[in-house]
């Protein structure tokens, strides 16, 4: 991810993309067919920081030039060298971290409960990644999350005690030899070991165990006690916070209130209802986000304000994920065994803490069958929190507070008797530990995809033996359900017809109905630019449109019968729809100005589509018969490149009003308009996945002094951290214009990295793209993979 080429050394081709949006601004009396190639090719994606918007210069008339005038240079900014952090030998302290005396040894005696890790070091920037893995007697003991280092807190340079393992039980640590390896963004800088010592034996008389203290139950409990953030009504909204317990630490299953994820109204607050889960991993720290989660309504009770959810994607790489995961959860108590007076604890994450955890203790003033009420403080955000017993365990839900009629007031939480039918049945439905496959199963049949040819092994997993090899295209039956290694699914596969036969991983395999989905493109092969077709194999090449005119990005229907796109033929750029077997056209728009980038709704109602009808490039929406049209932006900036949620009911699309490109979202019920990016480089071209939770766009990116186009991928309830999905050679120039297979599991974009625009094809989780159109003497731009 380091070697890129620098923006400025862009293809000829691209300067001519740059120079066609000019042209359109400021020559709307040239040739028609000049002016309407220009609309087709991408805008000039730059480094430039965020800038007024120039007024569009008055039309002029024009000639067509003869030569290509030289692009005037963007100068750019050659970032400082980054000093290389620099770190000193670990040592270990049991007496924590700061100003505190520590006691620095090697070896540690029996039932020493915390051990802290201290190094000097130099250089460090604010959110460097780094990993502190501990290890006893070989084997991984605790740690290996991604973790930001903290400059506000620890600085720059310095020495520091950042991170430390603890066990409070009795016995504290177990006995054994412990390794510390930390990493820095992959890469091992420092290792260190200690022991600790097993205790010796002294016969003395038998005791009673001491009872925990109320610190010690705590301490423990806090492991299992997560910060839930709920982005709100669809982004629209400010974000709702709460806390939350896990239940079900194997198979990331949290219970909380069903308010904490709803609104006033009793709905979901975002399509997908997703939440953030931030894990307290010190009691003395905020917590740190570690996971995404989802509700699960089925095993919900709104009337019983409960609600319980499962961890569904990493936060570090937003990877799906299902476990098993290994964390800790809070043991259940018995609610109809509490008593009046019984002492309580009450954990979570209130507003007036700010952002910290927060324990408050009190005694059970009243209770039933449904609610538990204690004298302990609470307030907004303890909502979904733990209310504990004197043994540390989980006996009610913390949802409300009551005030009492002679002042004060008490804390109120659900009996967690009745939230144990929900988490019984959640945890006996026997979740895969691997995600359901959308690929087919037994019997069905399948094809290879995105490699020139495909391993045969003799079981499933890369450890087994290769048997054989299979290309690119080639259809295979499937002999038996997948089985899951823990990183992908293996299918047993036989080739029709051959006997061959063996274990293919299914990273290149996709199911029939994406493999013949047809993808539609704009080209010049012909001479002017029309409209192809191919398969996701690459085969299957066939000519949709032939005109002398110009027609360009195509947009499928959603049941693949029809598509709609633009064309000039009529002298400026209009909307025309066809059989997606070809034939005759009906032209959907009558204006004198064009209308381009056409985009059909998932619900099949409507088609999206840009025009500089009202003096500069906005987005409309009309109906698929051509009547209810509708303007959906206003501004003086450039607007283009719309994509459809979904549902239906909203857009994201490409926009410069901030004086570079960025993504905004558009509510198509409410007329809301809001930003989605805001990276100080250039964002464009977004296609909605298929799922709802992802946008796959062109994002620019600066790396080693470079300026590099990549293909992105958003979570769109978390669009600040992106993943990256293509990876470029240095010297490889434009990759852009993505959209989705119909499983959401590929990618199909265009990409210069052969000296030409080309179509290519990469899985949504990044990796090896192929090249499917394979034309070295044209353009082959903007793919639309049919639904």
């Amino acid at each position: 991810m380091s070697r890129r080429r620098n923006v400025l050394v862009a293809s000829s081709l691209f300067v001519l993309g740059a120079l066609g949006l000019i042209l359109i601004l400021i020559a709307t009396h040239e040739p028609s067919h000049t002016r309407f190639i220009a609309m087709f090719l991408p805008p000039t994606l730059t480094s430039t920081p965020t800038q007024t918007p120039t007024a569009t210069p008055t039309p002029t008339e024009t000639q067509t030039p003869t030569a290509t005038p030289t692009p005037t240079a963007t100068p750019t900014r050659t970032p400082s060298p980054t000093p290389t952090p620099q770190f000193g030998p670990i040592t270990f302290s049991t007496g924590g971290p700061g100003g505190e005396t520590r006691q620095v040894s090697g070896s540690f005696p029996a039932n020493t409960k915390e051990v802290y890790a201290c190094w000097e070091y130099q250089n460090l920037i604010s959110r460097t990644p780094y990993r502190a893995r501990w290890y006893l007697d070989g084997s991984l003991w605790s740690g290996d999350e991604l973790l930001a280092w903290d400059t506000a807190r620890y600085g720059r340079s310095g020495m520091a005690c950042p991170t430390h393992i603890r066990d409070y039980d009795a016995d504290g640590l177990p006995a054994g030899n412990y390794r510390l390896e930390l990493f820095v963004d992959q890469r091992q800088v420092q290792m260190a070991t200690f022991a600790i010592l097993a205790p010796t034996p002294v016969p003395t008389p038998p005791t009673a165990t001491p009872r925990p203290t109320i610190r010690d139950l705590g301490r423990q409990a806090t492991g299992a006690l997560v910060q839930i953030w709920v982005p709100n009504d669809r982004l629209f909204g400010k974000a709702k916070g709460g806390s939350g317990s896990i239940v079900d630490g194997e198979q990331g299953l949290i219970l909380t209130n069903w308010h904490v994820v709803t609104n006033w109204r009793d709905e979901l607050l975002n399509d997908g209802g997703y939440v953030q889960i931030y894990r307290t991993l010190d009691p003395d720290q905020p917590p740190v986000l570690s996971y995404w989660a989802r509700v699960l309504p089925a095993y919900s009770a709104p009337d019983l304000d409960l609600a319980l959810l499962q961890i569904t994607h990493r936060a570090s790489d937003q990877a799906r994920t299902t476990g098993p995961f290994g964390l800790p959860q809070i043991p259940m108590g018995n609610s109809g065994s509490v008593r009046t007076g019984d002492p309580v604890l009450l954990l979570g994450y209130p507003d007036y803490a700010q952002g910290r955890l927060s324990w408050t203790e009190g005694v059970v003033a009243t209770h039933d069958d449904e609610w538990i009420r204690s004298d302990a403080e609470t307030s907004h955000g303890h909502s979904g929190g733990m209310m504990l017993n004197r043994e540390g365990k989980l006996i009610g839900v913390l949802t409300l507070y009551e005030t009492t009629s002679v002042g004060g007031g008490l804390a109120v939480a659900r009996a967690i008797d009745l939230a144990r039918p929900l988490i019984e049945a959640a945890s006996s439905a026997q979740w895969s530990p691997a995600p359901t496959p959308s690929t087919p199963v037994t019997n069905e049949r399948m094809m290879v995809l995105n490699v020139d040819r495909l391993n045969l092994r003799n079981g499933p997993g890369l450890e087994n033996s290769k048997v054989g090899e299979i290309a690119r295209g080639t259809m295979v039956d499937v002999l038996r359900d997948p089985v899951w290694d823990g990183e992908r699914f293996w299918y047993e596969v036989q080739v029709p017809g051959t006997g061959q036969r063996g274990w293919a991983s299914g990273v290149y395999l996709a199911p029939m109905h994406v493999a013949t989905s047809p993808i539609l493109f704009t080209t010049d092969r012909d001479g002017s630019d029309d409209i192809y077709r191919l398969l996701p194999d690459g085969s299957g090449l066939a000519r949709v449109t032939n005109d002398p005119g110009s027609e360009g990005y195509p947009s499928w229907s959603p049941d693949g019968g029809s598509i709609v796109f633009s064309s000039d033929r009529s002298g400026n750029g209009d909307l025309y729809v066809m059989s997606a077997a070809g034939g005759q056209w009906t032209r959907l728009t009558h204006h004198p100005a064009d209308d381009i980038h056409p985009v059909w709704s998932p619900d099949g109602s409507r088609i999206a589509f840009v025009s500089d009808r009202d003096g500069d490039w906005e987005i409309y929406v009309v109906n698929a018969d051509g009547t209810g049209l509708r303007q959906v932006t206003y501004n003086g900036a450039w607007d283009s490149f719309p994509s459809w949620s979904p549902d239906s009911t909203r857009l994201v699309y490409t926009s410069r009003r901030t004086g570079n490109y960025d993504l905004f979202l558009v509510d198509l019920t409410t007329g809301v308009d809001e930003q989605l990016t805001v990276s100080p480089y250039s964002d464009a071209h977004p296609s909605w996945s298929p799922g709802g939770d992802e946008i796959a766009y062109t994002m620019v990116i600066a790396e080693g002094g470079q300026l590099l186009r990549e293909i992105g991928v958003l979570n769109i309830y978390d669009p600040a951290h992106p993943r990256r999905v293509t990876e470029s050679e240095p010297g490889q120039a434009f990759n852009g214009y993505p959209d989705w297979s119909p499983d959401g599991r590929w990618i199909v974009f265009t990409s210069e990295r052969d000296g030409n625009d080309e179509i290519y094809l990469v899985a949504a989780r990044g990796g090896w793209a192929s090249n499917l159109s394979s034309a070295p003497a044209s353009s082959d731009r903007g793919p639309a993979w049919s639904r």
